[in-house]
């Protein structure tokens, strides 16, 4: 997959996300996105790529973000 079709798969997920009426569906998606962008920094998307898709998803209901992608923190072997 290359990173333009996962930060579309990902920005649909938020989407989702956002529409769930159901708070345990949410829990759920919630989790799901979080290994998501863990994932995307593990194979090669940059901090910005995803901070971009993050703040165009952002609501009244905070996603927590993992640290290292809010921190813009670089993964090392």
């Amino acid at each position: 997959m290359k990173n333009a079709e996962f930060l579309d798969y990902l920005d649909t997920q938020f989407k989702e996300y956002r529409n769930s009426p159901s708070a345990g569906s949410k829990k759920e998606q919630k989790a799901f996105i979080n290994g998501l962008m863990k994932a995307a920094r593990i194979f090669g998307v940059t901090f910005d790529e995803l901070e971009q898709v993050v703040k165009s998803n952002l609501s009244e209901d905070y996603l927590d973000i993992p640290t290292f992608i809010r921190k813009n923190m670089e993964l090392t072997e």
